[in-house]
């Protein structure tokens, strides 16, 4: 965590110096324009430090828990406990029961942790539809119709977020044809997993992502001189999202069951690329066999755990557990910088989920 409080405030430390060159803040102590590259520079070095210090695996545990046998090596970790009045099996139903939606802040706390994915990820790759720039955005709760299947098929009103991007030709660049612009975004829906459903002509079409039994609806429309095309999707209310076990949602997201032992721990594991955007679903792990032989280049294998252990005075201590083991220097390196922006907000979501199972267990015990 102290690297995460020293990237914060070198990254403070530049912005302040930054602004400081426009306008120097002389009740900060930043009188000239000197002081305040000084400081900009002062932050800038402290960021570069913390972002390359190397890291180094490590033997952790004693062996004792099931997360110990699934990754008794890693690099990164957090561990965070409390103790409730309440059985074994009575904290782990909660565990097991805990949605999204009693996680406090939990919307706001995920957008922080993906915050440096945005920041972080390349962009230096063209753009899905070179040429083009964002001339609006709305996202609002809404029900969107769609068009479900090829000819004269009936549309399907959807409910939930949506979503709609507005897209205008750059002046002096050359318009796409329609159907490039279709086969892009085809290419890359099914590069997530998703498909094709519907089309209409040679300037519109609906994809379909995610779980099959809660969509996130696409549709691409496109002028027939390529100049403007819209991108609208509709994702399921959060509603439904907030009702959903959050170790369901887990497993929706890519991640397996790698051990578990009943009322008392389940472990859970992905092999993602965490610092850049989503490209694709996870590589597919059936078991804890082929998770600790998952070696695949650029990738962090992620395996966190929930456990619960008797205490003398018949209460119980719940614990989560993270590790991370990337799969090379390159994806160490990556992972590094990232952990160090989103560890402070990773321990709060951790906590917060730690307190949502108190919450419970005491509604359980009235």
């Amino acid at each position: 965590m102290l690297l995460s409080i020293l990237l914060y405030f070198g990254l403070l430390t530049a912005l302040v110096g930054g602004l400081s060159l426009l306008h120097p803040f002389r009740w900060l102590g930043i009188g000239t324009r000197s002081a305040a590259a000084a400081a900009l520079g002062l932050g800038l070095a402290v960021v570069i430090v913390i972002a390359a210090w190397p890291v180094r695996p490590a033997r952790i545990g004693r062996g004792t828990s099931r997360i110990d046998a699934v990754m008794p090596i890693c690099e990164f970790h957090e561990t965070h406990a409390i103790h409730l009045h309440a059985s074994r099996r009575a904290v782990f139903a909660a565990i097991r029961a805990v949605t999204p939606g009693e996680i406090r802040f939990f919307r706001t706390l995920m957008g922080i942790r993906d915050l440096p994915e945005r920041l972080l990820r390349s962009d230096r790759r063209p753009a899905l539809v070179p040429g083009y720039s964002i001339v609006s955005f709305s996202r609002r709760d809404t029900t969107r119709e769609f068009t479900v299947a090829d000819g004269p098929a009936p549309r399907r009103a959807v409910t939930g977020t949506a979503t709609v991007i507005e897209y205008c030709l750059k002046r002096g660049a050359s318009p796409a044809a329609p159907d490039t612009i279709l086969a892009r975004y085809l290419a890359a829906v099914r590069r997530m997993g998703g498909r094709r459903v519907a089309g209409g002509g040679c300037c519109r079409a609906t994809f379909e992502l995610g779980d099959a039994a809660r969509p996130t609806w696409v549709e691409l429309a496109a002028r027939e001189d390529g100049t403007r095309f819209r991108l609208a999707y509709v994702e399921p209310p959060d509603s439904v999202q907030a009702a959903t076990p959050i170790l369901e949602v887990f497993q929706r997201s890519g991640f397996v069951v790698l051990a578990e032992e009943p009322d008392r721990e389940l472990v859970l594991g992905s092999a993602q690329r965490y610092w850049q955007a989503a490209n694709g679903p996870p590589p597919k792990i059936a078991d804890a066999a082929e998770f600790a032989a998952f070696d695949a280049p650029d990738f962090a294998k992620v395996a966190f755990d929930l456990r619960v252990e008797d205490e003398g005075d018949g209460g119980a201590r719940v614990t989560t557990e993270t590790r991370v083991l990337t799969t090379d220097s390159s994806s160490r390196r990556k992972f590094a910088v990232y952990w160090r922006f989103i560890h402070p907000g990773s321990a709060i979501i951790r906590l917060s989920w730690l307190d949502a199972i108190r919450r419970r267990v005491e509604r359980q015990n009235r």
